[in-house]
């Protein structure tokens, strides 16, 4: 639809008439980006602002999800979604040595705050030289775990996609020429899609197809191409749209002017596992960053126990929640310059039976090329440990176990399983984690130990794979925690809670 219709009578009025639209079309984005969250009303037909939503999150194998798999064990179940850990950990792998191949190191170059890193990480990036700057689409979506109902357009079609902490981009799979029966969001049938013009900032964020150039091309459409670690490949356009989201009480919240990742063309294994990606990462694209203070920089989660409880729905909030008796502490968030993207969080140190374990302080510190540190995840399941680390802790339960060691003839599996049959009252090994700023992080032995057959249970620990540089706490850690991520302080809060509750 146009603004504007041109019918100018002399080459001054067509100057005129330009500057005017150029005028009008600048104003209106600019009101756009400042009037992006409301509440809708259905009674009063009117936007109202909100401060907080919570809105119910689907596990992938629930039975309510589309996506669910039929497994013939707990351990089969186990191994799939160790597969799809597999997949999304070699995705951050590449992204660390992608990051760094696109860095330059030469004397003189601009100065940028490494203050979550170590010295020598510090004294490398204050000579590090950008050559290119690309969000994260996190379209490797076979990896994640939890979805989220996610209403879309004008009219609006109704999606579920893969809440993840680990990308930043709101990305779903598009179609221009598709049936009205396609499960694809077709953008000539929204009212309200508008792309996004390949000169505009935004655009600078997403990498282009190859021999694309926005100077050959500046009035076209921002188009972008991601090709994955595995290969699979996402090519699409970048634009506005308006998003609908419904919350647990019944009501709707309506957002304006969404920037999201439309992709008009999906292959590869990777891109086969849901209806896009809703990116809460912490760069500028992200679903988090771009609702910003209008829900004061903050949204949660807490995932329920999902083995034991399947058919229990978790829960995401945007905004400050009501949290009832919950008693926050907060660890910082530091930052990894090659990988901006992701949530890490210092580790002071870790103990099992209040033993605390000798782990060397740098494992959990960043190195000079980005390596080391943890990182908070709400998209791999299991947790994964650096090789120094994760030796000490198996080593150490190991030690606190007294039920009879058990080895499972599996091409993958744990290392560690014991036998609990006979026995009336399980005594398990008590974990406590230590955050940077003395926050303890207590799990209960049911999210590190799982039950892969009858009475046999294993530690759900994994060593980090050669080529990942930092270890990586999965979501089935955090069961029965509310984790709140308050973008606006830098810091992750965490609070025991059972998230089937509500």
């Amino acid at each position: 639809m146009r603004l504007l219709d041109l019918n100018p009578s002399s080459n001054r009025c067509i100057l005129l008439s330009c500057m005017v639209k150029c005028i009008v079309v600048f104003l209106y984005v600019a009101v756009a980006s400042f009037s992006a969250y409301g509440e809708y009303d259905h009674h009063q037909r009117r936007i109202t602002e909100t401060k907080s939503l919570t809105m119910r999150l689907i596990h992938r194998n629930a039975p309510s999800s589309p996506f669910r798999k039929t497994y013939r064990s707990q351990m089969e179940a186990i191994r799939d979604s160790w597969e799809m850990d597999s997949v999304r950990l070699k995705e951050f792998a590449a992204r660390l040595r992608s990051s760094l191949s696109r860095y330059s190191f030469s004397a003189g170059s601009p100065v940028r705050s490494g203050e979550s890193m170590n010295e020598d990480a510090q004294i490398l990036w204050k000579h590090a030289k950008p050559l290119t700057s690309a969000v994260i689409a996190g379209a490797f979506a076979g990896s994640g775990q939890y979805f989220v109902s996610f209403n879309i357009g004008t009219p609006a079609r109704t999606f579920l996609l893969i809440v993840d902490t680990g990308s930043d981009l709101v990305w779903l799979k598009c179609c221009d020429r598709c049936s009205s029966s396609s499960p694809l969001f077709n953008i000539k049938k929204s009212k309200t899609f508008s792309p996004i013009p390949c000169f505009w900032p935004q655009c600078s964020l997403v990498p282009p197809p190859a021999h694309f150039s926005c100077n050959r091309h500046p009035a076209g459409r921002c188009e972008y191409d991601y090709i994955y670690a595995d290969l699979s490949d996402s090519s699409g356009i970048l634009a506005y749209e308006t998003v609908i989201l419904n919350s647990t009480s019944n009501r709707s919240t309506k957002v304006k002017h969404v920037v999201f990742g439309c992709g008009l063309k999906n292959t590869g294994k990777s891109l086969t596992g849901s209806g896009g990606v809703l990116g809460l990462g912490r760069e500028p694209m992200s679903f988090a960053s771009q609702l910003g203070s209008k829900v004061d920089s903050i949204f949660s989660y807490c995932f329920v126990d999902f083995f034991r409880s399947p058919s229990e729905d978790s829960y995401l909030v945007f905004g400050k929640s009501h949290t009832g008796n919950a008693s926050f502490q907060y660890t910082p968030f530091l930052q990894n310059p090659f990988v901006p993207t992701l949530y890490y969080i210092g580790i002071e140190h870790i103990s099992v039976n209040g033993e605390v374990l000798s782990i060397h302080p740098r494992v959990w510190r960043m190195d000079a090329e980005g390596n080391g540190g943890a990182v908070i995840d709400s998209g791999t399941t299991l947790t994964y440990f650096l090789g120094p680390a994760y030796h000490r802790i198996l080593s150490a339960f190991r030690r606190a176990i007294s039920y009879p060691l058990v080895r499972m003839n599996l091409p993958t599996s744990f290392d560690l399983c014991f036998n609990t049959s006979n026995v009336s009252q399980i005594e398990l090994p008590k974990l406590v984690i230590t955050f940077s700023g003395n926050a303890t992080f207590e799990p209960p032995s049911t999210n590190y130990f799982v039950e892969v057959s009858n009475d046999i249970k294993c530690l759900s620990f994994q060593q980090v794979s050669s080529g990942l540089g930092f270890s990586v706490l999965g979501n089935l850690l955090q069961q029965n925690f509310l984790m709140r991520y308050d973008r606006k302080h830098e810091q992750l809060g965490f609070a025991p809670r059972d998230c089937s509750a509500g």
